[in-house]
């Protein structure tokens, strides 16, 4: 989920990246997500991306808790509270 601000980022290049720039004051492949895209192909599909992105980061986000729900249920049931 956290780097889909980035992805959607790759073609506007308006966000303020780590080194207190934008990728459009830099220079090409300053921005990293505009460079891996471009190099592969797909940066027409950076805001696709990017909502895959987000999506699958909260859907894996859902599963831990719920995976970590299951885990404490199996503890609990094995608990010896006597």
């Amino acid at each position: 989920m956290d780097i889909a601000p980035y992805i959607n980022d790759a073609r506007n290049q308006e966000l303020l990246l780590l080194g207190g720039i934008t990728g459009r004051e830099a220079d090409y492949g300053y921005h990293d997500w505009e460079f891996i895209l471009t190099e592969v192909g797909l940066l027409r599909y950076d805001h696709t991306l990017a909502y895959i992105a987000h999506g699958f980061g909260i859907v894996l986000m859902l599963t831990s808790f719920a995976w970590a729900g299951v885990v404490l249920l199996k503890q609990y049931r094995h608990l010896d509270l006597a």
